[in-house]
């Protein structure tokens, strides 16, 4: 926040009840509606960053960012299948580097009780060009859409332990 812009006690307390807690209780929901109905939940939270943050990290991030929260929230075997997808097709991947799987992943992802949940951190120059104003390029975002779609499908076909 802006010096001085910063929410008070009441305003965060207002946005937890109208935003975050509705938010996770629908999830909630819909991970036990699945569940139901398959057995099995799947979770994919997905988020972008820029390539450099200097800020929080030296040097550039890799192009997937791949977080299981050192394998608590998802077998060991399906975030290895999609590090090797990524790096088959030429890009720096890592499961459990700077990005390990944030509240959501590890809230939720419990493959003991049939839900397997993964964080995926993409680069932003995997899919954009960053110079500002960062861009969506097509060029650069197309060839990645069939390695994710092929991500999604490793997850999607994985049996659960």
């Amino acid at each position: 926040y802006l010096q001085g812009c910063a929410p008070d006690d009441v305003e965060i307390e207002q946005r937890i009840a109208t935003f975050w807690q509705p938010y996770h209780q629908c999830l909630q929901v819909e991970l036990n509606r699945i569940k139901g109905m398959h057995g099995d939940a799947l979770l994919w939270e997905a988020h972008s960053i820029h390539s450099t943050v200097p800020r929080f990290f030296d040097g550039q991030l890799p192009h997937f960012n791949i977080g299981t929260a050192d394998d608590q929230t998802c077998s060991r075997d399906i975030a290895q299948r999609i590090l090797d997808i990524a790096q088959e097709h030429g890009y720096n991947s890592v499961i459990n580097g700077r990005f390990k799987g944030g509240y959501i992943t590890r809230q939720y992802g419990q493959p003991s009780q049939h839900v397997q949940a993964l964080q995926m951190e993409i680069a932003f120059r995997t899919y954009l060009d960053e110079s500002e104003p960062a861009n969506f390029k097509e060029a650069i975002a197309a060839p990645v859409r069939p390695i994710l779609k092929q991500m999604l499908q490793v997850m999607l076909s994985s049996s659960m332990p």
